[in-house]
């Protein structure tokens, strides 16, 4: 029976998960951690065989994890999850060592399967390799592992942005979340407008909902920041950690409208 541990801080994902594995009787669940540390530990205490580490984590995120497992004379098969596709991200733990890469959101009997392939197909991989110590070349380890992208379905891109907004925090009842909202679908849809969002973009979405410009320049700055302050804080670390600085305060309104946009266009 193949020893699966879970590091996820997202509390509803890990209990579907737990669920899920205590119905198969050829994988075991051992243990589940909400911090890079825990995990950790709990792979030291249960010799686990796969473990699947989530990208962004309080304490230690999955890199630092990863890192760590190097050092350790048995190294489990690590299979990355993360909500968001980031090239360099996925670069940086292959080379780390990570056997496999998923994309939330994944189907629950997808990822059972990948499990057991991992378990399988990667026996003794990552103890004769699994740090590289910078020895292998990224295309060599692409070779060497495999890196999945699963399919997902399309949903209308208003209706990724409406989600993306809920997700990050974003108050729906105030006048800034509307604002913001069509603020990143015009972006989405001309990108020019990026150069000129105090000159073209607010009187656009001002001429619409019959308002100011400065009204809405001040109404999408208040949503943000309620967000900054009150919502996902993973979430906002994995969009704005790498290029924002959370000491010197939050995002403005067109890094914040630029960042978001860009991501959901790549994404697409």
């Amino acid at each position: 029976m193949l020893k699966v541990l879970l590091a996820d801080d997202n509390q509803h994902f890990t209990c579907v998960l737990e669920n899920f594995f205590r119905e198969k009787n050829d994988v075991e669940l051992v243990g589940i951690a909400a911090d890079g540390w825990t995990c950790l530990e709990l792979i030291e205490q249960n010799r686990p065989d796969v473990v699947l580490l989530d990208m962004i984590m309080p304490r230690l995120d999955g890199l630092g994890v990863l890192d760590r497992i190097q050092a350790m004379p048995l190294r489990p098969k690590v299979v990355m999850l993360t909500a968001y596709l980031n090239e360099s991200m996925i670069q940086r733990a292959m080379m780390k060592g990570a056997v496999d890469y998923l994309i939330k959101p994944f189907d629950l009997e997808g990822i059972y399967e990948r499990v057991k392939d991992v378990g399988v197909l990667y026996p003794s991989m990552v103890m004769e390799c699994g740090g590289m110590n910078g020895n292998l070349a990224l295309a060599d380890t692409a070779a060497a592992y495999h890196v999945s992208y699963p399919v997902r379905k399309r949903k209308p891109m208003e209706v990724e942005v409406t989600a993306l907004l809920h997700d990050m925090g974003v108050p729906a009842h105030v006048k800034g979340y509307q604002y913001l909202r069509d603020a990143i679908l015009m972006i989405l849809n001309d990108q020019q407008l990026l150069t000129a969002i105090t000159k073209d973009l607010y009187p656009k979405i001002a001429e619409k909902y019959n308002t100011t410009p400065s009204r809405v320049e001040r109404a999408i700055r208040h949503a943000i920041e309620l967000a900054w302050d009150r919502g996902n804080v993973d979430l906002m670390t994995e969009y704005f950690g790498y290029t924002i600085n959370f000491e010197r305060g939050k995002p403005t309104n067109a890094e914040f409208i630029a960042m978001v946009s860009d991501r959901i266009r790549l994404d697409y």
